[in-house]
């Protein structure tokens, strides 16, 4: 009888040992088609900065294959200007600090070209504390930021050309705020565009 009981409690110890396996693999398998599937570019450095993983979608927006990105350094894939690197130094200090950094970043894709990234990179941390890899997750924002831009010069030109009008010239919203002035009209009234 005792017998009887080590084999019946060995037994159910190894079917919850299996159920748990089970699950811990559906869980992965689930995680992984997750990663694969996601429309953002996804990449996993080591806590060096060399590129141990890029989904598919990291090899549609950027142009680069896997193989042609597993090793490198993701800064290979960055623009280098003087404003990014000031950039990349406040992204890494507060990435060594464990904190997620969300911001902008411009890469270089296989071509040459560049795109706006909006970006999010994640320190991933081992059971000793330890910063072991980062996670980033990026999508392209570049036709975002190129209608910023396109924006911006829109509005300098308009101002351009309203300063440049040889009379006193009011510009008004639908309820009658005044949105802009040109210099002859700020001389005409004596007020600032901004008292007005």
């Amino acid at each position: 009888p005792w017998e009887d009981m080590i084999a019946d409690a060995c037994l159910k110890l190894a079917r919850s040992i299996d159920h748990k396996r089970a699950y811990e693999l559906l869980a992965n398998t689930r995680l992984i088609t997750a990663v694969q599937s996601a429309g953002e570019a996804i990449e996993i450095t080591d806590a060096e900065g060399n590129i141990e993983y890029v989904n598919p979608a990291f090899e549609e927006l950027s142009g680069y294959s896997a193989a042609d990105a597993l090793g490198r350094h993701l800064r290979t894939f960055l623009r280098h200007e003087p404003e990014d690197r000031l950039l990349l130094e406040g992204m890494l200090q507060k990435l060594r600090n464990g904190q997620v950094w969300s911001g902008r970043l411009v890469a270089r894709r296989s071509d040459g070209t560049f795109w706006h990234q909006g970006a999010t990179i994640s320190p991933v941390v081992g059971p000793d504390g330890t910063t072991t890899h980062f996670v980033g997750v990026k999508r392209d924002i570049s036709e975002r930021i190129e209608a910023q831009i396109a924006l911006r010069q829109s509005e300098e030109s308009l101002a351009a050309t309203l300063n440049s009008i040889g009379d006193a010239l009011i510009v008004t919203d639908e309820t009658g705020c005044i949105v802009r002035m040109n210099p002859l009209a700020e001389d005409f009234t004596g007020w600032s565009y901004q008292e007005a």
